[in-house]
């Protein structure tokens, strides 16, 4: 046994994410996550249980208070019952993709808040508004969640016999209802199918251009004014860097929606997660060796950005 095992185990027997605790509740009680929120707020939730937050040594420190309202949640549910919490999710994903996305008026109320904190699990469990629905609040973290527009949420359990168990967090731009309906009809099933069509020759071209056998079509003026750039590093080796990383988005996105976002294009976010969780959970790479694996989530959506959009192409719509 590892060192930090234990650590990590005691953390997890006694925490619980912010998340898993919304969207189970979500999940449990068939309502949505805003009105979810809606009802905490009303039963003085933020008042009730304080927040923590701990870091990668699983060191744990106690939320701020202010007014003896807890800060963390406070903020963080005052973002979501602006629009629900998949709009809130939305936005702040978007900015991940879209660097400018976040001066557009549909997002003007939104603030950046701490949306990464933990919830004690003994708080939980003397909450007298919450016991009659005998809840297991440990179990949450076992489950893959899917929010949809309407903020409803479904949920199926982790497959602990993958040998790839990484938990995944889907959001689907129709609300349940729709979704069931057309999940359930022959006739609308192709309106659920990706998007994106990936372009073969490209990725070949692509896959050439990155082992140095040659350019990307079109792209030999891009490489001889590139050239030389960027500290004398040899041959465009940063580009050639954010390309391969735009293919691997692409190659994840494109075997599961589970690292997809909004018209299916990859979701750096996900796509972030998923490696560090890969990287800790299976490879079982100390904890000194994960400096890079984190906070990638901006190198992987600027990759993302500048490149898929000469790896695929919308396929043509039928008049």
């Amino acid at each position: 046994m590892g060192l930090m095992d234990k650590p990590k185990r005691d953390f997890e027997e006694s925490y619980i994410h912010i998340d898993d605790f919304i969207l189970y509740l979500a999940f449990k009680l068939k309502e949505p996550v805003e009105t979810v929120v809606s009802w905490l707020l009303y039963n003085g939730f933020d008042k009730d249980i304080n927040s923590y937050e701990a870091d990668k040594h699983y060191r744990v420190c106690k939320g701020m208070q202010v007014d003896a309202i807890d800060k963390n949640i406070d903020e963080l549910f005052k973002q979501i019952s602006i629009d629900g919490y998949f709009i809130y999710m939305e936005y702040l994903d978007s900015f991940d993709l879209y660097y400018e996305v976040k001066d557009a008026p549909s997002y003007e109320e939104y603030q950046d808040v701490n949306n990464n904190f933990y919830l004690k699990l003994n708080d939980l469990e003397k909450l007298e508004y919450i016991k009659p629905f005998n809840l297991s609040f440990s179990e949450a973290r076992l489950y893959n969640y899917t929010v949809y527009i309407c903020d409803s949420v479904t949920a199926n359990l982790v497959d602990m016999n993958n040998d790839m168990s990484v938990r995944v967090f889907k959001r689907i731009e129709t609300s349940l209802s729709e979704y069931e309906k057309t999940k359930n009809s022959p006739k609308d099933n192709n309106s659920f199918k990706k998007l994106i069509r990936l372009d073969h020759e490209k990725l070949q071209a692509a896959f050439k251009f990155i082992t140095g056998e040659e350019p990307l079509p079109n792209e030999n003026k891009e490489t001889k004014q590139e050239t030389g750039t960027h500290d004398n590093e040899p041959l465009n080796s940063r580009s050639q860097d954010k390309k391969l990383i735009a293919i691997l988005a692409l190659l994840l996105a494109s075997k599961s929606n589970a690292y997809t976002i909004g018209d299916n294009k990859p979701n750096a976010t996900q796509i972030s997660k998923a490696i560090y969780q890969f990287a800790i959970d299976d490879l079982k790479i100390a904890d000194e060796d994960t400096n890079g694996l984190k906070a990638n989530i901006a190198k992987i959506s600027a990759s993302i950005q500048e490149y898929t959009d000469i790896l695929y192409k919308q396929p043509l719509k039928k008049s």
